[in-house]
């Protein structure tokens, strides 16, 4: 007996719906796994495995691409290649978190990293670019002030420091310098 149109069409209804429950059985299971790597990759910095910590940003950003904790991985990469001598991962990764950043208080301190790279690369047009953009992101005024500091700990725990002084900008991580700009 073969099957009439309208039997067809039903078929396929409930192919359809059924495939829309199943996928959404499948997000909902994995809803929260995200934060819970997240958490292990924290956990795992703050005692001083980076190594650990980074392969956890790393799965996250496999596994839960649209995730809340993305930018955050993606700087932990990012600073992980930096620190590891790989710098055109480094620079990637650095790169993606500007085309997507929501925290522009931490932008201060990717430009800085893509400045070294660029440095390191000996290309003066982007180092030149580096700077102006490190310039142009934080206008500061100093009225009864010498200067301004923020400090930032990284997704892999490292301390980093901005000094906004009347004529340059000083970065140093870990207490140690890192990036002169001067205006």
């Amino acid at each position: 007996m073969e099957p009439t149109r309208l039997s067809l069409k039903k078929m396929s209804f409930l192919s359809w719906g059924s495939l829309v429950v199943i996928l959404f059985m499948v997000i909902t299971a994995y809803a929260g796994e995200d934060e819970f790597w997240y958490s292990k990759a924290r956990t795992a910095a703050r005692q001083g495995q980076k190594d650990f910590a980074f392969m956890q940003y790393r799965g996250i950003l496999i596994r839960y691409p649209g995730s809340k904790y993305t930018q955050e991985a993606m700087f932990a990469n990012g600073e992980y290649y930096f620190f590891a001598n790989q710098n055109t991962e480094s620079y990637g990764f650095f790169e993606k978190y500007l085309e997507s950043s929501s925290e522009p208080d931490k932008d201060i301190f990717v430009l800085a990293y893509l400045l070294r790279l660029a440095k390191m690369k000996k290309d003066e047009a982007l180092s030149e670019d580096m700077k102006n953009r490190i310039i142009s992101l934080h206008r500061q005024s100093f009225i009864f002030e010498k200067s301004k500091e923020y400090q930032f700990s990284s997704p892999l725990n490292r301390q980093h420091k901005v000094v906004y002084d009347i004529e340059k900008i000083v970065f140093t991580i870990e207490g140690d310098p890192f990036e002169t700009v001067f205006y």
